[in-house]
């Protein structure tokens, strides 16, 4: 099965959404940042999104980071 997950690290919660590309499914989460350790909040919903898949959360092939750049005032 072929799975995409996003990620967002906002400064109140972080976001992911997860595609099935086969047939369509989908799932969202939202849960807490921790800008202490970005890490943590990103770990967490991967693995609370692992049963929603039947993926696990250590199998990710790619991952891809952005950020996002704001011009200076």
């Amino acid at each position: 099965m072929t799975w995409m997950v996003g990620v967002d690290v906002g400064g109140t919660f972080t976001d992911f959404f997860s595609l099935n590309e086969l047939n369509g499914a989908f799932y969202v989460g939202k849960y807490p940042s921790t800008p202490e350790n970005p890490a943590h909040a990103v770990t967490q919903g991967l693995i609370d999104l692992a049963p929603r898949t039947g993926l696990s959360w250590l199998r990710y092939d790619i991952c891809l980071t952005g950020q996002q750049w704001r011009p200076t005032p």
